[in-house]
């Protein structure tokens, strides 16, 4: 009778890890364009990272000037001087980055005071938010969805 009651719970454990491997997080997302992958690794409320790949044999340029999220120019990183420009990536032929972009219009400063910690600090961002990312003169875009909205 235990052997039966253990055998039971091990499969029902082994059945119940099977069926929620295959659902996937609603913030993960996939796609491929040009043989470029821009896989979106993990959305919050103020940005969005992600994970770009050139699968070309050919160097390419990321272009971070022109690249938008929801039509607002970006921030790649978290910059100490917002009004500095930032550097086009050259991504080699089979090469990965990771970024976590900003709309730039989000980011402000607040002064600290008494028992509230100073600093940059973002708004939220408008999901579905639509990432617009400017590769080799291409704009490769991706829509992304917060919590299934």
């Amino acid at each position: 009778m235990k052997k039966i009651i253990l055998l039971t719970i091990l499969s029902t454990s082994i059945l119940s890890g099977c069926i929620s491997s295959d659902v996937q997080p609603r913030s993960v997302y996939n796609q491929q364009l040009k043989h470029i992958v821009l896989d979106v690794d993990r959305v919050d409320r103020g940005a969005i990272h992600v994970k770009i790949t050139n699968n070309l044999d050919r160097n390419v340029i990321i272009n971070w000037k022109d690249s938008y999220i929801n039509n607002q120019h970006i921030v790649k990183d978290m910059l100490s001087d917002l009004d500095k420009q930032i550097p086009n990536t050259e991504l080699l032929p089979h090469q990965s980055i990771n970024a976590i972009l900003y709309q730039r219009d989000n980011i402000f400063y607040r002064d600290p005071v008494l028992y509230q910690p100073g600093g940059y600090q973002t708004k939220e961002i408008k999901y579905p938010a639509v990432l617009k990312i400017l590769i080799d003169n291409v704009y490769n875009e991706k829509d992304i969805h917060f919590n299934g909205r």
